[in-house]
């Protein structure tokens, strides 16, 4: 072990190793994580991207727009009300 020869030989040999599993890493395909409904979001409007989670991803729903179920339901209620109701001119 002591000779520089064998020592030349025993790094590159670790080198070639290297290179080789860097190589094969690389030529790995990559895989893409994603959720389904953030693939979709280019075609969805906020609208209809909620209704699509609120059926089908409930926890992504509550992390979306921060809120419960519940809570959304009772803002939009509130919102409605006072967006559809006109004053009336006499």
């Amino acid at each position: 072990m002591d000779d520089p020869a064998t020592r030349i030989a025993m790094v590159a040999g670790l080198m070639v190793c290297a290179l080789q599993l860097a190589k094969k890493r690389k030529k790995q395909k990559r895989r893409r994580w994603s959720r389904n409904w953030l693939l979709e979001k280019e075609k969805l409007c906020h609208m209809p991207l909620v209704r699509e989670l609120r059926q089908n991803e409930p926890r992504d729903f509550k992390k979306y727009l921060r809120m419960t179920d519940s809570d959304f339901d009772l803002l939009l209620s509130e919102y409605q009300i006072n967006f559809f109701t006109f004053p009336t001119i006499k």
